[in-house]
């Protein structure tokens, strides 16, 4: 049984009942949008 909470239109964290799973998809999902939002910089200037 996995819920998924979607906090932002990018995140999607898939909550399940490990939470060491969970946890790592939040740091997962965190990095992923660090990077975007790094990209996202460089294109601005």
């Amino acid at each position: 049984m996995a819920k998924i909470v979607i906090l932002d239109i990018e995140v999607i964290v898939i909550v399940t009942i490990d939470d060491k799973c969970t946890k790592s998809l939040v740091k997962e999902s965190l990095a992923i949008n660090e990077r975007r939002n790094e990209e996202n910089n460089k294109q601005s200037y």
